[in-house]
């Protein structure tokens, strides 16, 4: 079967415009030669019925006849204009308008289309002075002082734009737009109380509106009020429950209070209504490495890395949570991916230096451990672990260099203490008796040193940090350097 409504729909409508034209008779040859000598008006008219028909490009045609039989007819070139711009003809569109403006500089709809369709075109200062010369001439007009504060507002004007919005509220108060893009403004200046004033302004006007809920819970959020905000998204949600980044947000404030079970529920959420939303599987592993599902975790990070595989923290965390399920090579060449991705992630370099450590290559790990001090100078972590590494080798020179660096930025570092009190204990242990005697009864005077210098940082050690975990093995070591140093004959305070 041949569809043929389409085609036979648009004869009828055609047919019937001509018919009203020509008097209401039947359409006959002396009727088509009639409609070609119509006058301007005639054409005009026949044009914005085709118009408002959506018969544009026959509303094209007459419009053009109005204009060339009336070469000053404003209200033809308007509809001319309006009509390319419908067909998506915007600098044609401008072409018309402006002759409109030619022929009558202050019509008042050709200036407003004028800036209008120049501001959609991206000439706007153009757009601007159109609605300036507006204001000019119809100063209580709020639609276009609105219109003119959305124009400053994209050239970055927004002390401008302010004001053009706050005068079309003065005209009108209950113009929620106006309202809502002021809040905006507000927000991107950072100015959250007065961007909170004008959301709950547009709720008062328009009560449902999720979208407004929806901002004025990331107003919230930012104004560091999360409870309130939790109860804007919640609500943009009751209104609109299909909306996955309102979802991401509940969750992202749910995880920031600790509750990481309703996190969770919101995240899976929001992945339900949006399956490929990189953010949303990536915090969802964060909270399942929070609750210690380690395999779930994983699986949201490699979804995750699938969906947006350059991605730095993605691939530290995956080498997190390789590191904790014994999966060292696995973690290393997660945490080489990171550094691959930000060469000047100095954490990233840390932890890949303690996988490698973790496997017995400690010139590798040494080599990370200084990256990280370089990029991070205050890194106290790094340099404690560097600090291990060196006594490992046996380089205790350097390992007290470097652990002296991590207390300088970190005094209360029990791990760097306890271990330059280990490296003084293994310089000791190297150190040769000035006499023949027995050498546990008879400590060189280097090693009676380093004894009390490594009881000194122990004592230290635990009168900053008394419940560290390293403080039980502080006090045993302390004992036993005590009693070698009296089997030499060096009384040690307990002070």
């Amino acid at each position: 079967m041949i569809k043929e409504s389409c085609w036979l729909s648009k004869v009828t409508i055609v047919s019937m415009l001509v018919f009203i034209l020509c008097g209401g008779h039947a359409f006959s040859q002396k009727d088509v030669e009639k409609a070609n000598s119509l006058t301007a008006e005639e054409h005009y008219k026949l044009g914005v019925a085709y118009y408002n028909n959506g018969l544009l490009t026959e509303a094209v045609v007459q419009f053009k006849e109005a204009i060339k039989a009336s070469q000053d007819y404003v209200e033809a070139y308007l509809y001319l204009g309006l009509t390319y711009a419908d067909m998506g003809f915007i600098d044609q569109a401008l072409v018309e308008f402006n002759e409109a403006l030619k022929i009558c500089p202050d019509n008042v709809e050709a200036r407003y289309q004028f800036g209008f369709f120049s501001g959609i075109r991206g000439s706007i200062d153009k757009s601007i002075d159109s609605y300036k010369e507006l204001i000019k001439k119809y100063p209580d007009d709020a639609d276009t002082h609105f219109y003119l504060g959305i124009l400053y507002g994209i050239k970055g004007l927004l002390k401008e734009a302010k004001g053009e919005y706050r005068e079309a509220i003065r005209i009108n108060p209950d113009f929620a737009e106006a309202h809502y893009n002021l809040g905006v403004v507000h927000v991107t200046e950072k100015e959250y109380d007065a961007a909170i004033e004008e959301f709950k302004e547009v709720v008062r006007i328009i009560p449902d509106d999720a979208v407004t809920h929806y901002v004025l819970g990331i107003a919230y959020a930012d104004r560091k009020l999360p409870n309130i905000a939790i109860t804007e998204f919640k609500e943009s949600l009751r209104i609109n429950p299909c909306h996955a980044v309102a979802y991401y947000n509940l969750g992202l404030l749910y995880g920031e209070q600790g509750m990481v079970d309703d996190a969770v529920r919101q995240f899976k959420e929001a992945l339900r209504l949006k399956p490929d939303f990189t953010e949303a599987h990536y915090v969802l592993g964060v909270m399942y490495n929070r609750n210690g599902s380690i395999d779930d975790a994983m699986a949201e990070y490699k979804e995750a890395l699938r969906l947006y595989p350059d991605s730095n923290g993605t691939y530290y965390n995956l080498g997190i949570c390789y590191g904790i399920k014994g999966l060292n090579d696995e973690a290393i060449e997660a945490f080489k991916e990171a550094i691959k991705l930000n060469p000047n992630d100095a954490l990233a370099h840390y932890v890949l230096g303690l996988a490698y450590a973790e496997r017995g290559e400690l010139d590798h790990a040494i080599s990370e451990f200084k990256e990280t001090v370089r990029i991070d100078r205050c890194s106290a972590p790094a340099y404690s672990a560097l600090g291990k590494a060196y006594n490992e080798k046996g380089l205790f020179e350097y390992a007290i260099v470097s652990f002296r660096k991590a207390i300088k930025f970190k005094p209360n570092f029990a791990e760097a203490r306890f271990g330059l009190a280990m490296t003084y204990k293994y310089i000791a242990a190297y150190s040769k008796s000035d006499s023949a005697a027995d050498m546990e009864k008879c400590l060189s005077h280097e090693a009676q040193l380093m004894y009390l210098m490594a009881v000194d940082e122990l004592k230290t050690l635990l009168q900053f940090s008394p419940f560290d975990q390293r403080a039980k093995e502080a006090e045993t070591t302390i004992k036993e350097l005590q009693a070698k140093l009296e089997l030499s004959g060096v009384k040690v305070s307990d002070n």
